[in-house]
């Protein structure tokens, strides 16, 4: 650890390299972000979205999963797969990608209620 303390000092000391070797990815290609909701909006506004393209998520999903996906500007569906008993099918996930999904926006454990997909 460097002797800043700080967790970015943490992270470039020793997870970042960790990470990019466990991912088969540059170094430089890595990026640490301060939460999930702040890189998924980084994700969804860096994305190239040709027309009628769409996001897959699920109606269980953490709202900040999901709404970077829902700016009017970015011009993307979002379809929800529907949860079935508080379940998620990985065939219903399934069909819902398409060619003209561009994201699957998912947990893995559902904040609604701890549901675990298969991911």
């Amino acid at each position: 650890m460097s002797n800043s303390g700080s967790v970015s000092s943490e992270w470039d000391d020793g997870g970042k390299p960790f990470f990019a070797r466990l991912i088969g990815a540059k170094t430089e290609e890595i990026a640490f972000v301060e939460s999930t909701s702040t890189g998924l909006n980084i994700a969804a506004n860096a994305l190239h979205y040709p027309h009628g393209s769409k996001i897959v998520t699920t109606d269980l999903e953490y709202p900040s999963v999901v709404y970077p996906w829902l700016r009017k500007s970015l011009e993307v569906k979002v379809q929800y797969v529907k949860n079935v008993n508080g379940k998620i099918s990985l065939d219903d996930m399934e069909k819902a990608v398409d060619d003209k999904t561009v994201a699957v926006a998912i947990s893995h454990v559902e904040y609604a209620n701890g549901f675990r997909h298969n991911l």
